[in-house]
């Protein structure tokens, strides 16, 4: 997420200001609240001198609000007035002071849901939620893992580059990832620093992993109408399949179409359907 949010600022006229990310699930009301908008000398005990809040020093630039949905509902009206204002006031001050400073929020839970719970305002929600950037978690986008693989490679293992077997290959694109890009990366950083120039095994996985494709779970049905089950099982299936021989074949699409037995038409139709990446 933060990487999300970093990639906006670099990418806007705010570039060349500050980018300052906030953990906002690590403080408790009062210290974010000072965290952010600052306090003056005197606010509390233990101010004994001015302080700038984070808000202030983030002017003109962005600051990322991560876990937005952990705020308490007294500091989330808080947060709605300075963004609403386009103002801040320090613990403990009687003045406001005019910052301009573009908030990107994010949040591992659905906050349409928590409004509807009364667990987020709404005002707020939709005070943020002008610009809205939907990240997949990585068991939903198997086609980014390859390309992640050569990346944390590169990264951290200078000579010779970790090799992986097929079924190491075909293991990550099924596996569920519930660590998503951290656990791909923590993966590869520890067979970088353990493992020789055989290629990886499933053997050299961490445990944790392989104890996960032990596991026999019930299947999960979105629906208990036979007809629409099978077609969404058609479907998973063949956007996996397609996506994989693509990968495979570099993205050529001819070749792709001549393996798997379809048109050149028809497989553009395909790619077009399940909006896959070439």
């Amino acid at each position: 997420k933060e990487l999300a949010a970093r990639l906006v600022h670099g990418s806007s006229p705010r570039a060349d200001r500050k980018f300052i990310a906030v953990n906002c699930a690590a403080f408790n009301d009062d210290l974010l609240e000072s965290e952010l908008f600052g306090y003056k000398k005197g606010a509390f005990t233990g101010a004994v001198h001015d302080k700038e809040g984070i808000f202030q020093t983030a002017d003109l630039g962005t600051l990322f609000l991560d876990e937005v949905s952990e705020m308490s509902p007294r500091m989330q009206a808080k947060l709605l007035r300075a963004l609403q204002e386009g103002t801040i006031q320090p613990v403990g001050a009687t003045e406001t002071i005019a910052v301009d400073v573009r908030v990107i929020g994010a949040s591992n839970q659905d906050l349409q849901r928590l409004v509807r719970e009364n667990k987020f305002r709404q005002d707020l929600y939709y005070r943020l939620n002008v610009v809205e950037v939907h990240l997949p978690p990585l068991r939903r986008r198997p086609e980014d893992i390859p390309v992640l693989l050569q990346h944390f490679n590169r990264l951290y293992r200078e000579s010779p580059p970790l090799q992986f077997s097929s079924e190491v290959h075909q293991f990550f694109l099924t596996y569920s990832w519930p660590g998503n890009i951290r656990e791909l990366e923590n993966v590869v950083r520890m067979l970088a620093a353990t493992h020789g120039e055989a290629p990886v095994r499933m053997s050299d996985l961490p445990p944790a992993m392989l104890a996960s494709k032990m596991q026999t779970t019930e299947p999960q049905f979105q629906t208990s109408d036979y007809r629409q089950a099978f077609e969404h099982a058609v479907s998973v299936f063949e956007e996996k399949f397609i996506s994989f021989y693509l990968r495979q074949n570099n993205g050529n699409i001819s070749k792709t179409a001549a393996e798997i037995g379809l048109s050149r038409p028809a497989l553009y139709q395909k790619i077009k359907k399940y909006n896959l990446r070439l």
